[in-house]
């Protein structure tokens, strides 16, 4: 047992270190927007906006979660993306227990945590931190699923209690439920039992929160945006079903690393299914289906929500649905395991070269994410640093001044104004510092200007940022 908590260390250790390239990577939109914004009055009293819907969704704990985070923003988003990858990795380790009952070799199950743990499938749920809802709600739900096919009351509750929090990370867990229930019953009828039991409660609750909380403000415009609202359901249904399978088929490609690669993605392909075939009398195809039925359903629903050119390789939705490949390829790994005992040896020689690749492959994807961030100033941490120091350093200078200096509305990047990254770096104010609702006047300007030539020469963070071309020192 020793060499295999040993392994799935250093497992958990890797994903860990493939996620670390994007640490500083700072995305922010208007859903990021819309979240610290409902931080910031969080934290001014109104804890009612915890349930503020998200669009479609409500996610109290997420919200919950993120809220000391949002109000210490820029310096703390190293901790945030921290818990998030930490999330991530209590997912991997849920799925390794998972796999740990069900597959026979404990090398498959370590091989279903790396392919979770060490993958850049999904990637956008941990870099942007508007969809790391997903990550979370994962998890509990992961470790949920793991509860219940343990018996006791004790089990049940605990389950009970993590199930209950992957729906108040996100609204959109409520999908999954059914699939825990249809996967539980699949492998064990008890525990099937039990899964129909507290899923059926949450379930009723969550679509009476929903119900509360976000149907009154419901509108689908914000996803309904192909084709004429006169399309019938029957093709939209159609278009749904079609998507999530090239959604599979893309998660498999990007995970392999043979996406760029249509002649070797075939070739793989083909043996992926001639393996499956020589190996089908000891493969757990109970396991898979449950892995198919635990992820489909919410891929399934987001992408006929979500119908537009390219939904099938939007990054954030395929988090949770690449489950399914890791389960399919550690079950597999167990069936040669037990189909040809006398190769077990040369297939398990193999493994840590296998492994090597995988988690080079992924990290390769990830050093390119971090340098296509860096390109692009506006997300990547030095300029969020570069610009707070700014503020700290001009307030410093005018608390005590007569009247505060002007914050103007001044484009840094098309769709951000300084304003903005004054409100979300310091959503309770600073001393000395103003923002109008007004065009600035050519003072106030003048006087902006001279204290960002004023900061330049006192803060390293700042002299890092690239300054609007027009008004370059």
């Amino acid at each position: 047992m020793r060499p295999v908590a040993l392994a799935l260390g250093l497992i958990l250790a890797a994903g860990a270190a493939v996620h670390s390239f994007t640490a500083d990577a700072i995305q922010i939109r208007s859903d990021d927007i819309l979240l610290m914004t409902a931080s910031a009055e969080v934290a001014g009293g109104d804890w009612g906006r915890l349930w503020a819907p998200q669009h479609i969704h409500f996610l109290p704990l997420y919200r919950l979660a993120r809220l000391p985070f949002d109000l210490h923003f820029p310096a703390w988003h190293r901790g945030f993306h921290g818990l998030v990858v930490s999330a991530h990795l209590g997912g991997a380790l849920a799925l390794f227990l998972i796999a740990r009952r069900y597959l026979r070799s404990p090398w498959a199950a370590l091989a279903v945590a790396l392919l979770f743990s060490g993958s850049m499938v999904g990637s956008e749920a941990l870099t942007w931190k508007a969809a790391s809802p997903f990550v979370f709600s994962w998890t509990f739900l992961l470790a949920g699923w793991w509860c219940l096919a343990r018996p006791g009351r004790a089990w049940a509750a605990a389950a009970t209690a993590a199930l209950v929090c992957g729906v108040g990370f996100f609204s959109g867990a409520l999908f999954v439920l059914p699939g825990i229930v249809a996967a539980a019953m699949l492998l064990d009828p008890a525990a099937g039992r039990r899964a129909l039991r507290v899923c059926a409660a949450i379930s009723v609750a969550g679509a009476l929160a929903w119900a509360a909380f976000v149907a009154p403000q419901t509108d689908l415009t914000h996803y309904w945006t192909h084709a004429a609202p006169t399309t019938p359901l029957a093709t939209r249904l159609a278009w749904a079903a079609a998507d999530t399978g090239r959604a599979y088929l893309h998660q498999l490609l990007v995970g392999t690393l043979l996406r760029a690669q249509p002649a070797s993605a075939a070739v793989f392909v083909l043996l992926l299914g001639l393996l499956i075939f020589l190996a089908r009398r000891q493969l757990h195809t109970r396991l898979i289906l449950a892995g198919f039925l635990l992820t489909a359903p919410l891929l399934f629903v987001m992408l006929f929500i979500r119908k537009e050119p390219g939904v099938s390789e939007i990054g954030r939705y395929a988090y949770q649905s690449y489950t399914l490949w890791a389960i399919l390829l550690g079950a597999l790994l167990d069936a040669i395991l037990e189909s040809w005992p006398r190769r077990r040896a040369a297939v398990l020689a193999l493994l840590p070269v296998l492994t090597a690749g995988y988690l080079a492959g992924h990290g390769w994807i990830g050093w390119q994410d971090r340098e296509a961030f860096r390109r692009r100033p506006t997300t990547w941490a030095a300029f969020w640093h570069g610009w707070d120091s700014f503020l700290r350093l001009a307030s410093a200078s005018r608390a005590t001044a007569s009247r505060p200096l002007v914050v103007p509305h001044l484009e840094l990047d098309p769709g951000l104004h300084l304003a903005t990254v004054y409100g979300l770096c310091h959503p309770r104010g600073l001393p000395g510092l103003a923002v109008y609702d007004r065009a600035s006047t050519a003072e106030e300007l003048t006087e902006f200007w001279q204290a960002v030539a004023a900061a330049r020469e006192r803060s390293t963070f700042f002299r890092q940022v690239e300054l609007p071309h027009a008004h370059a020192f």
